[in-house]
């Protein structure tokens, strides 16, 4: 088996992961408000802050990857999703709240994904869209595991008792995974076999070649690649900058009211953790095969079929109170929002190559957090307000294809070019 299938593998369980254990958030959200009698928008506005600061560590994090290698810095970033989430088991302030999801837990999630979908990148040409999609399908299914997990432990042992487990299960797996990854093929005993006899050739013939030589020639001559200052001057960079955060904006929204919106409907907790179920099963269907479907037809084209698919989902959800209908709406939604999400990472290296790669994704990470915190603290603001997520899933469905319409301005920059 080729060594870029094992980077592979262990991206996948580490996002998976990093981000069910962290969006497990979903399911905490209503015992913990209903416990201590806080408001939505106090709720919220942790979880708010924790968006901000989980993308803005995401560019030191990148950073990290690209100067340390990813196997030291997804250990580090383990110990601090762990560490994070086991103390949940203390909060009894709000400041307690802030304190792990916009502090210590948004540290380690900062790694959660620039890291992997750059590592991935240097090891794939041909069919990158399809391994970053397998690899960082944690961002859509790691709910799919975690949930019904969480979910359990709360019913068996309380939701403070459930922060302890999880917090346990996440340092084990993440720090155990992160053991197998390496920067890229240059960087490997793959390159030193490569090189001296050729074994893996017959494996892998075509895309590691291309790879292994397009790494070499970075390592020898850099000088020719953008690196992040010039990147950020770059005016199409921040056109890219604008849909994509569009997208978590609206994304951040559903994901963290998936089980408030439900209950609000008239259904129980367990029914509640079954639709995020669904929503993580549709997310990481469409990771993989939009991920594919990128490198047959194009990243964009895919980009934005999937945001035209998310935001008729929310639509639905809005005007039906149907069980089925609910589920099938949801899974809908997780394969627009999953599927347009693979391709932030191939869209960004296809306009800003792999030199940078790590810090890149962190920049791109960084920015657009701070369109999810908006998103997510609004629709609690909202919540208060209205006392339904009525109107912030209208306005997700308007944003989704705002996002839509916008990135049709990068069909004039380097994607088409490419």
């Amino acid at each position: 088996m080729c060594y870029r299938w094992v980077i592979v593998f262990a991206c996948f369980i580490i996002s998976i992961t990093g981000y069910g254990t962290y969006f497990s958030v979903t399911l905490f959200y209503t015992h913990i408000v209903n416990e201590f009698h806080w408001s939505n928008s106090l709720v919220s506005g942790s979880i708010s802050l924790g968006l901000i600061m989980y993308g803005v560590f995401a560019l030191p994090m990148g950073w990290c990857a690209d100067r340390f290698g990813p196997r030291i810095t997804m250990i580090v970033a383990g110990l601090f999703i762990s560490g994070g989430t086991y103390l949940g088991f203390y909060i009894s302030e709000p400041w307690h709240l802030y304190a792990l999801y916009g502090g210590m837990t948004a540290i380690g999630m900062g790694g959660a994904w620039a890291p992997l979908v750059a590592t991935i990148s240097r090891w794939f040409e041909k069919q990158r869209g399809l391994a970053i999609g397998i690899g960082s399908i944690g961002g859509g299914i790691g709910t799919l595991f975690y949930a019904p997990l969480t979910e359990c432990l709360i019913q068996e042992f309380g939701w403070r008792l459930a922060y302890q487990w999880l917090g346990i299960i996440s340092g084990i797996l993440i720090i155990t995974a992160a053991l197998f990854l390496t920067k890229d093929p240059t960087k490997n005993f793959y390159w030193w076999f490569y090189t001296k006899y050729k074994l893996f050739q017959k494996q892998c013939p075509i895309d590691n070649a291309a790879v292994v030589s397009d790494a070499l020639e970075q390592s020898l001559n850099t000088s020719s690649s953008k690196n992040l200052s010039k990147i950020i001057k770059d005016p199409i960079f921040w056109k890219m900058i604008n849909t994509f955060g569009l997208w978590w904006f609206s994304g951040a929204i559903a994901t963290v009211t998936l089980a408030p919106f439900v209950l609000e409907k008239g259904f129980d907790y367990e029914l509640s953790a079954a639709v995020v179920v669904a929503f993580a099963l549709g997310n990481g269907i469409g990771r993989v095969v939009m991920g594919l479907a990128g490198d047959a037809v194009g990243e964009l084209k895919v980009y934005q079929i999937g945001l035209i698919s998310a935001g008729l989902a929310t639509l639905g959800l809005i005007v039906t109170a149907d069980l089925i209908s609910i589920f099938l709406l949801f899974i809908l939604l997780g394969i627009g929002f999953g599927g347009s999400g693979t391709q932030l990472t191939t869209i960004s290296i296809k306009l800003f190559g792999l030199e940078a790669a790590g810090a890149l994704m962190g920049s791109v990470l960084a920015i657009i957090g701070v369109f999810a915190a908006v998103g997510v603290f609004l629709s609690g603001l909202i919540h208060d307000f209205t006392g339904s997520y009525y109107w912030s899933y209208m306005l997700c469905t308007f944003v989704f294809l705002l996002s839509a319409l916008l990135s049709q301005q990068l069909i004039n920059g380097r994607v088409r070019k490419n």
